[in-house]
């Protein structure tokens, strides 16, 4: 169950998600108005595939570390903010990274607990993209391949192994498993941007 201040913190995170997400369209979100304007549907479709590509992301960490046994909350960080508003400028490098699942422990988080919930956000964004890649090559749709193209780009971003980032994590508690993972997300994003 999210408390009142996680849902605050995760639509915050969602609204900076949407911006940076969205200025990868344009390569730069100083070009995005204009974009919007001339395509008004992408506003709303646009937002609502950042939703289906972050929330379930973190509520999934929640879980895990909440069924593992710790208290787990979601929060924002103005520094992780600050920075991915920042790459939003930027024409080709972004940091999706608004907030994470902070987890509260008496001492050290385990490793292998760790990794479960860790690698329980990118299994999401894997899953959509392993759904939505059939159904966009069978229907062509500019909503399919959306879909396809966010959660690819949020599933690669999150593998990358440099803290805080999930990829990290991994690669911490288990080398294979992060290559597992990794090299599809890599196949995936690059599919993603072949296609779309």
């Amino acid at each position: 169950m999210l408390t009142l201040p996680e849902v605050r913190d995760l639509v915050l995170a969602v609204l900076v998600a949407f911006v940076v997400l969205s200025s990868a369209l344009t390569r730069t979100v100083l070009a995005l108005p204009v974009y919007f304007l001339l395509q008004p549907w992408l506003v709303p479709t646009m937002f609502l595939v950042v939703v289906l590509a972050m929330v379930p992301h973190e509520l999934l960490h929640k879980y895990v570390a909440e069924r593992l046994g710790y208290l787990a909350y979601f929060r924002i960080s103005r520094k992780l903010i600050i920075i991915s508003l920042i790459t939003s400028l930027l024409p080709y490098f972004k940091v999706i990274a608004p907030g994470y699942v902070v987890i509260y422990t008496w001492g050290p988080l385990p490793r292998r607990d760790e990794a479960l919930i860790a690698v329980a956000g990118p299994l999401t964004n894997f899953a959509i993209v392993l759904v939505t890649l059939p159904l966009y090559v069978l229907t062509g749709s500019d909503l399919y391949g959306l879909i396809l193209w966010v959660n690819s780009i949020v599933l690669f971003f999150n593998l990358l192994p440099i803290p805080p980032l999930d990829g990290s994590r991994i690669l911490r508690y288990r080398k294979s498993l992060w290559l597992l993972l990794f090299l599809p997300s890599l196949v995936l994003l690059i599919t993603s941007y072949i296609i779309l």
